[in-house]
């Protein structure tokens, strides 16, 4: 734990690296920096106001969805929820049919096959929308629809990462992390302070680098996920 904070966390997360889940408890300057960080890329997507935004997660998201949800609402979109399980896919495709969701973050295998269990088309549901995959076997599922703007949206460890609008690679907040790569494995420190300390730690994700300057103006380098 960072002595450097002697206040208690604005609140308790949790993260996967390659041990497991690992507790993230996360102080009020991180909660902001991953506002901003999502701020950055949500805006290259130019957004109509008042947006109605679908995030599909579960409780152990919070590190990831509590700051998106700070960030919608400051830019006066509007945040609904669905659980990213097999069981609660029928949620999201009421959203998508009722709301007409231009705009859905967290798109996962589970989800994938409960809509077509439930006897829905995924290719069809996402068409013309902006999709975010949370899992890579996700993301090639639904490639095969051209119409449908498909992008990541990836826990990497500790760090949040996300496409922009350009795609080519999760973005990772560079002013955040600093990030190495051991035989493609994310090896994440922390360049700021956090509450707590990470020094080297293994994610369990593993990509590869792009260093080119993004389309959307970012520099800093992105991460394609691929297998182990």
């Amino acid at each position: 734990m960072n002595t450097a904070f002697a206040e208690r966390p604005l609140f308790v997360a949790s993260y996967t690296d390659a041990n497991g889940r690992q507790f993230l408890p996360l102080s009020q300057a991180e909660h902001d920096r991953r506002v901003w960080f999502y701020r950055r890329i949500v805006d290259t997507f130019n957004l109509p106001a008042r947006q109605v935004v679908l995030i599909i997660s579960d409780y152990n998201d919070h590190a990831l969805t509590i700051p998106l949800q700070t960030q919608l609402h400051a830019d006066s979109h509007i945040p609904c929820y669905a659980e990213n399980t097999i069981f609660d896919a029928r949620r999201t495709e009421n959203f998508l049919r009722r709301l007409d969701m231009q705009f859905v973050v967290g798109i996962n295998t589970p989800v994938l096959d409960g809509l077509e269990a439930a006897g829905f088309k995924p290719l069809e549901l996402f068409a013309n929308r902006i999709v975010f995959a949370r899992d890579e076997a996700a993301y090639q599922r639904l490639s095969a629809n051209s119409s449908i703007t498909l992008r990541r949206w990836m826990e990497i460890g500790p760090a949040i990462g996300m496409e922009c609008r350009h795609g080519g690679g999760l973005h990772i907040d560079a002013n955040e992390w600093d990030v190495e790569f051991n035989n493609g494995e994310v090896v994440l420190s922390s360049r700021l302070a956090t509450y707590v300390d990470f020094d080297k730690v293994h994610t369990g994700f593993y990509g590869s680098a792009v260093t080119e300057l993004c389309d959307c103006g970012r520099d800093g380098l992105r991460i394609i996920p691929r297998k182990p």
